[in-house]
């Protein structure tokens, strides 16, 4: 008779698992299970009123939504290589036979899993398959479906050639229990699923318990595949370790302050009384003016103390001499120090997230996440990026199994960012600013290197040809503005400032050419302009003779066309200095 056996890393973890699960699913079990009551003098039935009216802050789920979308967005830089046509058209279209490709399986379901709990399984099914797939015979194709942390209950790696191959598992299976008649869901029901690698294939059993808790077989087979067709994508830590902490110090905050902005909401009424006047004698309930009529009613409650009717349309005589009665509540002080310390957590919530995720280090030390370990492992990221490419690969392989087709290779992007578009283009200007004021020519084509790592990193997969271009241009300054000036003082050739600027060769011989014909189209304005108003027998214009001013006109209009100066544009006169 089996055995429904937990590893002891399994039971270790299981309050950790608890909070984790609890505080990725945020909603009404968080606050049951996290919300305390924050006196002893709160009784039951106050903190029963304040639990209805207190809210979830999810904010631990949305920075690691943040870290999941960072990933996810990577995903269409993935490259699938070489797969047999029933894993390409899987892959595209579905995998997990419910409409879902394989980035939305992975970045939707098994990333977040996998983030948030540090540990998801992947099983790679298939029906019996009896010879090569086509694609008319998709329905028998493999497909994929994952299991959480808390139904992987046990494992063992026998394997001395591969430790991280599992030769024995058992999973905890959990579907719809059905009704005969309709076939509608009843309820949930649990059966186990138990896994052994023998010399014959793989051994698959299908467990039930009964009432009574005793495990018996229900049915049994052999695959025939090599290895136990689940892969364990593991992180060294959750993300949310320490962040889960901060939710729950963050939801008892949120509710006490809550509570205390309610209660606080109803002023209340406070008057000076003469306790020489609180005697038998002058006690009395009604107060009434010379003609007898009431100006003022109150009662006496069972300890002797008289209320008062108040109001916005009550008015309340008070003794000569004494404050008048007035409407206090409680100071705002304490609720602001809270609500600047919800802030700050609120804060630390996506910083020791991140911070998690620098943190995290290698499960595997294989050659393959050596060598991405020296291409950048040391963002957190991309070690997410390469555990995920990891069990895509461990995939492809149980595919080709079942299928007999040609494995995939799957290769994942190496460089993700948690930084927003402005943020990233923030970072570039601060860079630029700061090249232009270092003399180093090397120093300043590093930092344009830098800034096309920073602007482009998530677009481009290579910035070789960038960089290459950057090496190759002669000039490390490119503000076109700083080059014109540089031109204008003759401090550079043109030459060169057309090939800082990224114009083809040649373009400043076809510049120069055009300037020239320019010129000399004026030279030849000035000429005609000249004989059409030569007097005849006198050699001189009649500008000179008549009219001098005239002449002086002809100039202006000259000298003014956009021919005569050098950047095409008109010559035109500025404004008068002012030399007082």
């Amino acid at each position: 008779m089996p055995k429904i056996l937990t590893h002891p890393a399994y039971d270790a973890a299981k309050a950790d698992r608890t909070k984790y699960r609890l505080t990725l699913n945020s909603g009404r079990d968080f606050i049951d299970e996290y919300l305390k009551t924050y006196s002893t003098r709160e009784t039951t039935a106050d903190f029963a009123t304040r639990k209805e009216i207190t809210y979830c802050p999810s904010h631990a789920r949305t920075a690691l939504i943040e870290i999941r979308n960072a990933i996810f967005q990577r995903m269409r830089d993935i490259q699938r290589l070489n797969g047999g046509p029933t894993y390409t058209f899987a892959v595209d279209n579905d995998i997990n036979r419910h409409g879902k490709n394989m980035n939305h399986f992975l970045g939707a379901s098994v990333l977040e899993e996998l983030l948030a709990m540090g540990k998801v399984g992947i099983f790679v099914d298939a029906p019996v398959i009896s010879s090569p797939l086509t694609l008319n015979q998709l329905r028998k194709a493999p497909y994929l479906y994952y299991y959480t942390a808390e139904n992987i209950l046990n494992w063992a790696h026998d394997n001395q050639d591969d430790p991280y191959e599992v030769t024995t598992l058992l999973l905890k299976d959990e579907q719809y229990e059905r009704d005969p008649a309709t076939g509608l869901p009843t309820g949930l029901g649990t059966s186990y699923r138990f896994l052994q690698r023998t010399e014959n294939g793989i051994l698959a059993e299908f467990w039930d318990v009964d009432k009574d808790g005793e495990a018996k077989v229900i049915k049994e087979q052999m695959l025939n595949i090599p290895r136990i067709p689940f892969i364990v994508l593991e992180l060294s830590q959750s993300i949310l370790v320490d962040v889960a902490d901060y939710q729950i110090a963050l939801l008892n905050l949120e509710s006490s302050d809550i509570s205390y902005a309610l209660k606080s909401n109803f002023p209340f009424y406070v008057e000076q009384f003469d306790p020489r006047a609180e005697n038998a004698f002058l006690r009395q309930t009604q107060m009434r003016d010379r003609d007898g009529e009431i100006v003022q009613e109150g009662t006496e409650n069972d300890s002797g103390t008289k209320t008062t009717n108040t109001g916005a349309a009550k008015g309340r005589r008070y003794p000569l001499g004494t404050e008048q009665p007035a409407f206090i509540h409680p100071s705002p002080e304490p609720l602001q120090a809270s609500m600047e310390k919800q802030e700050s957590l609120k804060r630390d919530i996506r910083v020791l997230a991140s911070l998690a995720v620098a943190g995290l280090s290698p499960m595997r030390a294989s050659a393959d996440s050596k060598e991405a370990d020296l291409k950048g492992l040391e963002e957190g990221l991309s070690y997410i990026g390469m555990e995920l490419e990891y069990g895509e690969n461990q995939i492809a392989a149980f595919w080709a199994y079942y299928t007999k087709e040609q494995k995939a290779k799957v290769k994942y992007p190496r460089n993700y960012s948690l930084r927003t578009e402005s943020e990233r283009i923030s970072e570039a200007e601060k860079l630029r600013t700061l090249a232009a004021v270092v003399p180093s020519a090397i120093y300043r084509r590093e930092i344009m290197k830098r800034i096309a790592s920073v602007l482009l990193e998530l677009e481009v997969p290579s910035l070789d040809l960038i960089n290459a271009q950057i090496d190759s241009n002669p000039v490390t300054i490119q503000d076109p503005e700083v080059l014109s000036m540089h031109l204008e003082k003759t401090l550079v050739s043109g030459e060169t400032v057309s090939k800082a600027l990224g114009y083809p060769e040649g373009e400043t011989k076809k510049a120069e050419e055009e300037h020239a014909a320019r010129a000399k189209r004026v030279v030849e304005a000035q000429i005609s302009v000249k004989e059409a108003r030569n007097d005849e027998g006198t050699g001189q214009t009649k500008d000179l003779q008549d009219d001098p001013e005239n002449q002086n006109k002809d100039q202006k209009t000259v000298s003014q066309t956009a021919d005569v100066s050098p950047d095409s544009k008109k010559g035109v006169r500025g404004g008068a200095k002012n030399n007082s």
